[in-house]
């Protein structure tokens, strides 16, 4: 008895099943290309594989609704390059070994849920012509989508995902949304690195924490973001990508700093747009701190960046500027009165009071009394003032208008 000549074609392929009528290539009626094949015949099929625990659907073209319910597949499933020509409903499923559906062709809407995948699972390549829904799925392993098309508006929501999820290179057309994805107290590792957003494409988190995922070389102005959590870093928000950079220890990133770079400065714009101007700092924080670390010259102290970090934090943290010209303040005059006053002999030296009263005066601007006994040292250090306690402030008063989210 002749059977399917799919294993010509594809020798890896072993399919007993005898070829169709409809079939001009001597394919049997699961791998027939033909979508006007009978229904109820391939549902048979279909049905006679699944009992005898057959999980082979590579290279299959599905001719109309595909419906698969409450179905354990108790080994390795395989949907390679196989074709949906209509909607696609899975539901309800348990697989325990890996599921692949890789290169994978949905022409219409296609919908997994509440399914348990044990083992990997794999989208790689895969299309997604029509809305693609996945909701109440628990991914025990890692879900692979990477280089994707996912062409119409689908949703990623309440799934639970233990292994890692990768979405390297997937390409989207239009609205991706990733819902409430896994516990709050679960980590959800994820790769979102090179997306390619085309057209209408937009990719939103809602509910998601993202201290485990990274974005490098994706726009990050194209993407939307709502009550996420990030990774915290010193009390500041910060990207994955960052923390990875950090562990390398300084090793091989002579890339990484631009690209992490680019990321802080796409979600300040990102958080700027919508007016969240304390998540916009923290951005502008770690941009700057990217810049910082890239160049040859963070080595030197007195560095402009390393100098415009310590004293202000980039302009993000008054805070800290407020301190340094508090220090300032008390230092210069002490400086002054304890090494820039000569002593007179019979005579009275100024306190400190009065010294801190005359280098206040100075760095403000005004005319002070001068001080009858000031040597050099303590000409140089009340005319440095001038530069420093008036630049300190300056910086003190960037810093709270960026971080009271006046900006301009």
């Amino acid at each position: 008895m002749p059977i399917c000549k799919i294993n010509e074609k594809y020798q890896w392929l072993k399919c007993k099943i005898p070829p169709t009528e409809l079939d001009s290539e001597g394919f049997c009626i699961l791998h027939s290309p033909n979508s006007n094949k009978n229904q109820n015949e391939f549902n048979e099929i279909v049905k006679i594989k699944l009992d005898n625990e057959d999980y082979d659907f590579s290279y299959v073209s599905f001719p109309g609704n595909f419906i698969l319910k409450d179905v354990i597949f108790s080994d390795r499933a395989s949907f390679i390059k196989s074709t949906f020509y209509r909607k696609a409903d899975f539901d309800k499923l348990t697989f325990k070994g890996e599921a692949d559906f890789c290169g994978v062709t949905f022409l219409g809407e296609s919908s997994f849920d509440f399914i348990e995948f044990q083992g990997k699972v794999t989208f790689e390549s895969a299309v997604f012509s029509g809305k693609a829904f996945f909701f109440g799925n628990d991914f025990l392993n890692d879900a692979i989508f990477e280089l994707a098309i996912f062409e119409k508006e689908s949703i990623i929501e309440g799934c639970d995902f233990s292994g890692e999820l990768g979405f390297f290179g997937a390409k989207i057309l239009n609205e991706l949304f990733f819902l409430s994805i896994n516990r709050p107290d679960k980590p959800f590792r994820a790769s979102f690195s090179s997306l390619a957003l085309v057209e209408k494409g937009l990719l939103k988190f809602e509910g998601v924490s993202l201290n485990n995922v990274n974005f490098i070389g994706t726009d990050l102005k194209r993407l939307e973001f709502h009550n996420v959590n990030w990774c915290r870093l010193k009390g500041r928000n910060v990207v994955y990508d960052e923390i990875l950079l950090r562990k390398l220890k300084g090793k091989r990133l002579s890339d990484g700093y631009p690209g992490v770079e680019k990321l802080y400065r796409q979600l300040k714009l990102n958080y700027e747009r919508e007016g969240d101007f304390i998540k916009s700092g923290d951005f502008h924080y770690g941009e700057m701190e990217m810049h910082r670390r890239a160049s040859k010259w963070r080595w030197f102290p007195f560095y402009w960046y390393n100098l415009y970090k310590v004293l202000s934090g980039y302009g993000e943290r008054p805070s800290w500027a407020l301190g340094w010209l508090a220090g300032f303040l008390l230092a210069l005059p002490l400086l002054v009165w304890g090494f820039g006053l000569d002593k007179v002999a019979g005579g009275t030296s100024p306190g400190f009071l009065e010294t801190f009263t005359y280098i206040f005066e100075k760095a403000t601007f005004q005319r002070p009394s001068p001080l009858s006994n000031l040597n050099f040292l303590g000409s140089f250090i009340s005319n440095l003032s001038l530069l420093i306690i008036p630049g300190q402030a300056a910086l003190f008063l960037l810093a709270l208008r960026n971080r009271l989210g006046r900006r301009r």
